[in-house]
């Protein structure tokens, strides 16, 4: 499809309010039933369903803040199948996540329109909370104001610090933050004839190219390539003997789907008070919980071929695991050994999923 390029204008450099007029207007001409958007609200930024064109209010993708991957969201809404086009507005790996999801079965697209976004990354929720509690009322400004001053990696989460795909795939519509002289307005690139159907019913001025775009992208992906390739994970039970099975990595993991885990019932993994005491007088000492090795390798081989390397896990981690590392690493390492990228297309399938005749012959050899 030949790319279709519309401008959103922007007005007095206040990106929010011109995603908000934009995603209000999809309301009010009724070009979709219902939006799900990050909506700014005291000290947070929520995902917020909105049916009312009046409740959509600060549409702030921008802000540094990712409280949860929303292509969970994203499959309870399409669990069943929905009448109304809800349109959605996703980070770069909410909509990988949505794509992988979809190819499980997990998930719908057939009544969504997808936007998806650049993305400069996201701090902790808590550092959030400070930079936002620092006097700033408009924070997607001044993050924005931190990015052109190469500030911004001060303050990012592990995963996004590490992430090679700040920019949208497999989306209806991508709107455009690097390189764009965003106070002139924010380009819409139409990426499927659904996309492009809806622009051309804005009735939006025509986009350009940046010329800067892919410098600007360029140098990101150096250095986070960089930071990719320095992980060390060689000591691996070492990286995660603090773990205490709290599950939270497995409870934010939008990949994590199952309706029922083994590692909730400690007598499926054959556990009993006296099985407990046995093992610790044969060994004279037994580390509690046990089978923190085995969960995080069952999770591994569960879903690191579908990871997105969003870094929820860590961010969740109670104590401090660097599961981002853990997880981009190793994922990126298996992405190259299946030549599969997660999240890139709906049309590749899931190469765990998918049995090929010849696959893994070089491991093989």
């Amino acid at each position: 499809m030949k790319p279709v390029l519309k401008l959103i204008k922007v007005e007095k450099n206040d990106i929010t309010a011109a995603l908000t007029a934009f995603f209000r207007k999809l309301l009010e001409e009724k070009l979709a039933g219902a939006v799900l958007v990050p909506q700014r609200t005291e000290g947070s930024v929520i995902m917020t369903l909105v049916k009312n064109p009046e409740r959509v209010t600060c549409v702030d993708p921008v802000s540094p803040v990712m409280i949860s991957n929303s292509a969970t969201i994203v499959s309870e809404l399409t669990s069943t199948p929905v009448v109304e086009k809800i349109a959605v507005l996703l980070r770069p790996c909410e909509a990988r996540a949505l794509v992988e999801l979809v190819k499980l079965k997990q998930a719908s697209a057939e009544q969504l329109i997808v936007f998806g976004i650049d993305c400069h990354g996201a701090f902790k929720v808590t550092d959030f909370a400070d930079f936002a509690g620092e006097g700033r009322t408009d924070t997607a400004a001044a993050f924005l104001d931190m990015v052109k001053e190469g500030k911004e990696d001060e303050r990012l989460r592990a995963g996004c610090s590490l992430c090679v795909r700040p920019e949208p795939t497999a989306v209806d519509i991508a709107l455009r933050l690097f390189g764009e002289k965003l106070e002139n307005g924010i380009t819409a690139e139409a990426r499927t004839e659904k996309g492009k159907e809806l622009l051309e019913k804005m009735n939006l001025p025509d986009g350009s190219e940046s010329e800067e775009r892919e410098k600007v992208l360029g140098e990101i992906l150096k250095k986070r390539k960089e930071a990719l390739e320095a992980i060390d994970i060689s000591d691996f039970p070492s990286l995660i003997s603090n773990c205490i099975r709290c599950y939270n990595c497995r409870a934010v993991c939008p990949i994590c789907y199952c309706k029922e885990c083994l590692f909730d019932d400690s007598s499926k993994l054959g556990y009993d008070p006296a099985r407990y005491l046995s093992l610790a007088g044969k060994k004279g000492a037994l580390r509690m919980p046990v089978d923190t090795l085995l969960f995080h390798l069952t999770r591994l081989n569960h879903m690191v071929s579908s990871c997105v390397a969003c870094g929820m896990c860590e961010a969740a981690c109670p104590t401090d695991i660097p599961l981002a590392k853990i997880y981009a690493s190793i994922g990126d390492e298996v992405g190259k050994l299946l030549d599969y990228e997660p999240g890139r297309s709906l049309e590749e399938e899931i190469p765990l999923a998918t049995f090929k005749e010849n696959e893994l012959e070089t491991v093989a050899d």
